[in-house]
């Protein structure tokens, strides 16, 4: 024996070394953090816009120079525009991180199985 746990030195089932696959997991869930907080940030920045069209335009109906502005129908116009741009942000980057991680785990595991090791590149 060498000392080494079980498994240490050696892929597992998966064809994985165990700090190799743990760290695909920590990326695989950044990525997906990353894309909850582009959903946040893109769909806050439309209600903002939201808020601020009705404002203006309620500003405009007070000096008389514009029709009432029901905030409720301002604001779901917002939400909903949000909810879909929002969606389609994080959408596009949550697929392209899971398609990178998909193509590196392809190139590991074509690595593996050439039997190639960053020392033999």
């Amino acid at each position: 024996m060498n000392g080494a746990r079980p498994g240490e030195d050696r892929p597992s089932a998966h064809g994985l070394q165990p700090a190799r696959r743990w760290w695909r997991r920590v990326l695989v869930v950044a990525w997906i953090a990353g894309a909850v907080v582009v959903w946040n940030m893109v769909f806050d920045a439309h209600i903002v816009k939201g808020a601020r069209n009705y404002v203006d335009r309620q500003q405009l109906f007070i000096e008389g120079r514009g029709p009432h502005v029901d905030m409720g129908g301002a604001m779901d116009e917002a939400k909903a525009a949000g909810l879909r741009a929002a969606s389609l942000w994080a959408g596009a980057e949550l697929a392209s991180g899971l398609a990178l991680a998909g193509a590196v785990r392809i190139r590991n595991r074509r690595r593996d199985r050439d039997g190639l090791t960053r020392a033999s590149r």
